[in-house]
């Protein structure tokens, strides 16, 4: 009986989890830190593509407004901002218009989500750089027994076969940051 009313235990599972969490976080701390410039950019970027695909998103009130043929009483608050806009530069808000701007925001965001891509890649490659110039400085810099211990090339194939894994190890984090954000 006493087999039955026992709980499975699950600590290590939940001991396992928060370690991962705390290295993921170390991991993102490091970056963060070792390449502010990179990351702000990043964050700019980010925010900069957010920006317009919200605007993409709410033009699309505007346009449903006007092709529902709702009276000037009944417009969302976004189509009365538009309408106060278009009325500021003297231009008239038809449907042609307001379809030209939405495909605008999302020419745009386009545009800077492709940016985003090159800043992903720009950061892996600039991480991989520094990590593959410190560890061969090390490797050059090593006493001439550890050569000697092993194959140099075995040494060197598998440096760059790890290097491969942690870029690409980079790589993800830095997208899972970007989606995050």
């Amino acid at each position: 009986l006493s087999r039955l009313t026992r709980m499975p235990n699950t600590n290590f599972m939940d001991q396992s989890t928060k370690t991962n969490s705390h290295s993921f976080r170390k991991v993102v701390y490091t970056l963060v830190h070792q390449y502010p410039s990179h990351f702000l950019a990043l964050f700019s970027v980010t925010a900069l593509q957010g920006i317009f695909n919200g605007l993409s998103v709410v033009t699309i009130a505007p346009i449903a407004d006007i092709v529902l043929g709702k009276e000037h009483t009944e417009i969302s608050k976004v189509t009365q901002y538009l309408f106060q806009i278009t009325d500021f530069f003297q231009i008239k808000p038809t449907v042609g218009f307001i379809f030209s701007l939405f495909g605008l925001f999302l020419i745009i965001s386009g545009l800077i989500g492709i940016g985003t891509t090159y800043l992903v890649a720009r950061i892996k490659y600039d991480v991989l750089t520094h990590l593959s110039t410190s560890t061969m400085t090390t490797f050059f810099d090593a006493k001439f027994s550890f050569f000697n211990s092993g194959e140099i090339g075995l040494f060197l194939n598998s440096f760059q076969k790890e290097l491969e894994r942690i870029g690409d190890t980079f790589g993800q984090i830095v997208s899972i940051f970007v989606s995050v954000l």
